[in-house]
């Protein structure tokens, strides 16, 4: 979806993964490179790649000060693939021109709960927020249509599997469905 919209307004697309897609590298004009250069020639940057322990702390450091100055970073993925501290250094001297986020890199103890009475104290969460440049909002992504529908076919497959005594493709639920069988 985020390859059609940018190609409707005409841009280049960059894109880096471990498997091409070559529906959206014809349909959309999409070409594949590395990181690095991905971040060194982008405008923007958005990020769509699940949290695990070769994403987290992708950007780091490091890239960051390779990116463009002034480049926008769009973060829909997971908080911890962007590191906070050093996004924070960078948005700071004006490397990073703006930085927008549905997700927060510590957003268990401050998303997913009412906070009306409390006081936030997470100062890098505090630090964001008051930021001209950064607008983060509280993990909403999952609200669109093809999230909820995908969660729901997801469930129902994982209780049917369950119900049945299947094997699920789900590892979470294989886990737990051994754990039950000892």
């Amino acid at each position: 979806i985020v390859c059609k919209i940018f190609s409707s307004f005409g841009c280049k697309i960059l894109a880096n993964d471990i498997t091409k897609n070559s529906k959206i590298e014809k349909e959309y004009n999409v070409n594949y490179t590395s990181l690095l250069s991905l971040c060194e020639e982008s405008d923007i940057i958005s990020i769509h790649t699940p949290l695990n322990e070769k994403t987290k702390h992708l950007i780091d450091e490091q890239l960051l000060r390779r990116m463009k100055n002034n480049v926008m970073i769009i973060n829909t993925a997971r908080g911890a693939i962007v590191n906070t501290v050093d996004l924070i250094q960078n948005l700071k001297s004006g490397q990073i021109g703006y930085y927008g986020a549905d997700v927060y890199e510590f957003e268990k103890n401050i998303f997913f709960r009412n906070m009306t009475n409390e006081i936030i104290e997470d100062k890098l969460y505090l630090e964001l927020k008051k930021m001209k440049n950064v607008l983060i909002t509280p993990h909403q992504a999952f609200a669109t249509v093809e999230a909820l529908e995908s969660i729901a076919k997801t469930t129902f497959y994982n209780f049917k599997c369950w119900k049945n005594k299947v094997e699920t493709n789900n590892d979470l639920l294989k886990i737990k469905v051994q754990m039950n069988q000892v």
